[in-house]
């Protein structure tokens, strides 16, 4: 297991790999009082603890799932694995909020009582222990126990491969100007440690002091060209509510992914624009949690994107953003921004951009899908390029590849990380 550093918090991880949640699903709640779990679900919780400590803004990749999780829910997952109950994300991380409230009080009513420290000290053994005084199993048995289980075999029964392919091809075949051929796509069990290249120290042991330490954030900027902000979003004409799809902000995570990896999921190009390109530091993926909960009236909604950039030269933006399905460039649209001086720097603002509508048609049919893990296994063969050049040199400035899940939660959130040249085998 390695990790890659997510949105802040425990934000959405592999939406595809939880299943569902449905009324019966979530019965065996339903006499839970506040922080007060069954024994077996307890027990659960506590190995996941020990197994998973906390990590901040990181998530965690399963090696044979090639897929990110916050903590909170990896541990909803292992209940689910061990004890067959199911605990969303949201009720751990509720729970784990309770139980910290408890300790809090805990100790504030020891420090106020009238008995002495040392007599506490030494109060005999073999007396109901302590919530700090309970003996968690130890890490290596509960890793045990978990791979007993075989996550793979348990999603392919969920949504199997030959059903998402016939589903993914009927959805894309029903969009127009869709060229479709496909190509293999990237295995959803890929073990995606082996591509990461983690830029921290040797010495993996983190204290807890210095877990706490806020990192400094690297922007998302090629020598010549900074992203500040990009969002796709949607716009009600009747109430003017606006929902972001997609949302990326300026902050590039700390670890490195080997582009090779996703060559098959892109036209050729991408290879051949890496492979010519001199700057190799103007490649970047995006892992986007798309948020879809927006209205069913295509015809009074907008749907638009805003994005920012700015760079210390003066030159004219090109911008080419392409969908691709299976490999294959579905649709491009071509854009032209133009530099606003100021204070020395230049600003590249587009606003209200509308997207065409086969991105649109295309929201609107993987909607109808219901199943998360369903759609999620159609976004696997739909990505989408972007390529920001001079448009005056055709010079390279920034490349930008979006693969997409969508998001259990809300709101929308996205990591980026750099892509390099990992050593990778990229032949055909």
């Amino acid at each position: 297991m390695m990790t890659l550093s997510p949105p802040a918090g425990d934000g959405p991880g592999s939406a595809g790999s939880m299943a569902p949640e449905s009324t019966s699903s979530l019965s065996d709640l339903s006499g839970d009082a506040e922080g007060v779990w069954s024994i077996d679900i307890d027990q659960a919780f506590q190995e996941a603890l020990a197994i998973y400590p906390p990590c901040g803004r990181r998530k965690i990749i399963i090696s044979d799932e090639g897929k990110m999780y916050g903590r909170n829910e990896l541990i909803a997952r292992y209940i689910k694995l061990r004890c067959g109950k199911t605990r969303t994300r949201k009720q751990v991380s509720s729970h784990i909020q309770v139980l910290a409230r408890k300790k809090l009080r805990d100790e504030q009513a020891k420090k106020k009582g009238d008995i002495p420290s040392l007599l506490q000290q030494a109060s005999p053994p073999g007396g109901v222990k302590s919530p700090s005084a309970v003996v968690f199993p130890p890490v290596s048995a509960a890793v045990a126990a978990i791979t007993e289980i075989s996550p793979q075999s348990s999603y392919s029964s969920i949504v199997p491969k030959v059903e998402t392919d016939q589903i993914s091809q009927q959805l894309f075949k029903s969009l127009p100007l869709w060229s479709f051929q496909q190509t293999p796509g990237l295995p959803i069990g890929m073990d995606l440690s082996q591509l990461v290249f983690q830029q921290s120290s040797p010495d993996k042991t983190v204290s807890p002091v210095k877990s706490e330490v806020v990192e400094e954030t690297k922007p998302i900027a090629s020598s010549q060209l900074t992203l500040h902000s990009f969002s796709a979003y949607v716009k009600c004409n009747k109430t003017s509510l606006r929902t972001e799809l997609v949302k990326i902000e300026n902050t590039l995570e700390k670890d490195d992914i080997d582009i090779s990896v996703f060559y098959e999921k892109y036209p050729k190009l991408l290879r051949e624009l890496f492979e010519k390109s001199e700057k190799k530091d103007v490649f970047f993926l995006a892992k986007c949690w798309a948020n879809i909960n927006v209205s069913d009236d295509v015809q009074n909604c907008q749907y638009a994107v805003d994005s920012f950039y700015s760079s210390r030269e003066k030159f004219q933006l090109k911008v080419s953003t392409m969908a691709c399905s299976f490999g294959n460039q579905a649709v491009e649209k071509i854009e032209q921004y133009f530099p606003i001086e100021f204070d020395g720097s230049y600003s590249f603002i587009l606003n209200n951009s509308p997207m065409c509508d086969y991105m649109v048609k295309f929201i609107a049919e993987l909607k109808k899908l219901n199943v998360i893990e369903t759609m999620n296994n159609v976004l696997e063969n739909f990505t989408v390029l972007q390529i920001v050049t001079n448009s005056e040199t055709d010079e390279l400035l920034m490349v930008l590849c979006f693969v997409f899940e969508v998001s259990q939660e809300p709101e929308p959130s996205c990591s980026v990380y750099r892509l390099i040249d990992g050593g990778g085998d990229s032949d055909e």
